[in-house]
């Protein structure tokens, strides 16, 4: 269950609930609005009961048919007294452990190319396939400084290089 203090109710996906419990869903008529403004309109909603530490709550979980991270949303957090501190000092520890496998593998992290060495890929083509030709894609006027800057400096490293053949096939 993910943290959203953004979010006004705690969502499950009805694959996730199916896996824990076969309540029954009652209706809602409630449509939630994502941050990027996309309507979401739940299944419904079952209550659940809650219980963190010594508090014991009943609260409602709004079920979606989307495929969503489990979110625990404010309305949960005004009834739910969340120990701020050891939430943090989680976090704190993560963080350090992540620093700690940046570090040790810091070969594997870095912005270079990296190569698998000692082993070998086989392809397998089905008799007879053709090669698919594919026009160009068009990229929009923002982005596109970026990506031919990209595509320069994929060139440079030797990771890409460009083709004159009319179909676009390595020669």
């Amino acid at each position: 269950m993910e943290l959203d203090t953004g979010g006004a109710v705690s969502v499950m996906s009805i694959g996730n609930f199916r896996k824990i419990s076969n309540k029954q869903i009652k209706p809602t008529n409630i449509v939630f609005k994502t941050y990027k403004g996309d309507s979401i309109i739940p299944l419904g909603y079952v209550t659940v009961r809650v219980q963190y530490k010594n508090q014991k709550v009943n609260l409602n979980l709004y079920i979606v048919k989307e495929n969503l991270d489990t979110i625990l949303g404010r309305e949960w957090l005004y009834k739910i007294h969340l120990d701020w501190l050891a939430i943090k000092a989680f976090r704190a520890k993560t963080e350090q452990n992540l620093n700690n496998l940046l570090r040790e593998y810091k070969d594997i992290f870095d912005d270079k190319l990296g190569e698998i060495n000692n082993y070998e890929a086989k392809l397998k083509l089905r008799h007879g396939v053709k090669p698919i030709f594919c026009r160009v894609r068009t990229v929009s006027f923002a982005l596109k400084g970026r990506v031919e800057n990209e595509i320069d400096r994929l060139e440079k490293e030797g990771i890409i290089e460009k083709s004159t053949a009319l179909n676009g096939q390595p020669q």
